[in-house]
C-alpha cells in the first residue's frame, strides 16, 4: 500500500465513522515533507471536502493555519515570486507545482496573492503569456483582488479571444471578482440567451460563483429568484441539472436544508424535470448535516490542541 492509499483510506474510514478524524488528520502532516504528486493530490482531495465543510465556521481561520503549514514550504521551493521562474518540463512536476501554487493562493498566503496580481499587471501591460496550466490560478487570484476594470478587461479579452482554453479561463477568471454587484451582473448575463455568453456556459459561470466566498449565496438567490425564467430558458437541455447541482452545493445546516426544502416544495412546478437532481441535493444536503454533527467539535479540538 502506497502512501496516497492510505491518506484515502483514513479519510474514508473517518468521514463513514470507524476512525475518528484526528487519526486521519494526525496521518496528513507528515505532508510538509512530501515531495511526490500523487499522494498531494490524493490528500488536497480529501481535505477539500473538509475545507467546504468549514469555509463559513468560526474554526476557518484555524483550519486554514493547518493547511498554509502543510504546503507553505513546497510552495516556497517554487520561487514562484521571481517573474523569472518556469514551470518544469517535467510534466507531473508541473501538475505538482500548478498544485502548490493553487493551494497557497486558495488559503491566502501572501507571497502567492502578491506574485498573482504582478504576473496579471505584466500580462496587462505587456502580453506576456501565462503559461496556460497556471493561467487559471493568475487569473481568478488577481480578479479577486482587483477592481472593476480587471474585471472589463477580462470580459474585453474574453470577447476577442478565438481559443477555446482562453475563452474558459476568461469565463471562470470574472467570476473571481470580490465585488457582489459584478458578480450578479454576470450571472444575469446567464438569462441573455443572445448575448456573448453561451447557454451551455451557464453552469461554468455558476459554479464559479458558488466558489467565490462572496458569491455563494448569490447565486444560490438568483437561481430562487429566477427559477422560472431558469426553467423556460434551458427547457429540454440537460443544463438546468448541472445548474441547479452547482447553484446548490455543500449545504450543511439545518436552517440551509430547511430553506432548500421550502423552497423545492414552493417550486416543484418549475423543477419536476430535475426532481433526481434535487433529490441527490437534499440527500448530500442531510449527508452534510450529520457529518458536522457528528465531526465538527472533533476537528475543532484537535485544532484547538495543535495551537496550544
Amino acid at each position: 500500500m502506497n502512501r496516497a492509499q492510505l491518506i484515502d483510506d483514513a479519510f474514508n474510514l473517518a468521514r463513514s465513522g470507524v476512525i475518528d478524524y484526528e487519526i486521519a488528520l494526525n496521518l496528513t502532516q507528515y505532508l510538509e515533507k512530501e515531495e511526490e504528486y500523487v499522494p498531494w493530490s490524493t490528500a488536497t482531495r480529501v481535505l477539500g471536502y473538509i475545507d467546504s465543510m468549514l469555509i463559513r465556521t468560526e474554526i476557518y481561520g484555524s483550519w486554514r493555519k493547518f493547511m498554509l503549514k502543510l504546503v507553505q514550504n513546497q510552495y516556497m521551493r517554487i520561487n514562484f515570486a521571481n517573474p523569472a521562474t518556469t514551470l518544469s518540463t517535467d510534466y507531473v512536476t508541473e501538475l505538482k507545482q500548478r498544485l502548490f501554487i493553487a493551494q497557497a493562493c486558495s488559503f491566502d498566503l501572501e507571497d502567492c496573492t502578491t506574485s498573482c496580481s504582478n504576473r496579471y499587471k505584466t500580462w496587462v501591460s505587456t502580453n506576456t503569456s501565462i503559461p496556460p496550466i497556471l493561467r487559471d490560478v493568475i487569473l481568478c487570484k488577481a480578479m479577486e483582488n482587483g477592481n472593476v476594470d480587471d474585471w472589463e478587461h477580462i470580459w474585453k479579452r474574453f470577447d476577442t479571444s478565438n481559443v477555446g482554453s482562453e475563452k474558459t479561463s476568461f469565463l471562470y477568471a470574472m467570476s473571481c471578482s470580490s465585488e457582489p454587484w459584478l458578480l450578479s451582473k454576470y450571472l444575469n448575463m446567464i438569462l441573455k440567451p443572445q448575448g456573448k455568453v453561451r447557454l451551455q456556459d451557464a453552469p461554468m459561470i455558476a459554479a464559479g460563483v458558488s466558489k467565490n466566498k462572496v458569491g455563494r449565496y448569490l447565486v444560490q438567490d438568483f437561481f430562487k429568484e429566477k427559477v422560472k425564467e431558469l426553467k423556460e430558458l434551458f427547457s429540454g437541455a440537460f443544463i438546468l441539472p448541472k445548474l441547479i447541482r452547482v447553484s446548490m452545493t455543500n449545504i450543511n445546516t439545518p436552517f440551509e436544508l430547511k430553506q432548500l426544502k421550502e423552497f423545492v416544495a414552493s417550486s416543484s412546478e418549475y423543477l419536476g424535470s430535475v426532481q433526481r437532481t434535487v433529490d441527490q441535493i437534499i440527500e448530500e444536503g442531510e449527508s452534510n448535516v450529520m457529518w458536522m454533527n457528528k465531526n465538527y467539535e472533533n476537528i475543532k479540538q484537535w485544532l484547538e490542541k495543535r495551537e496550544t
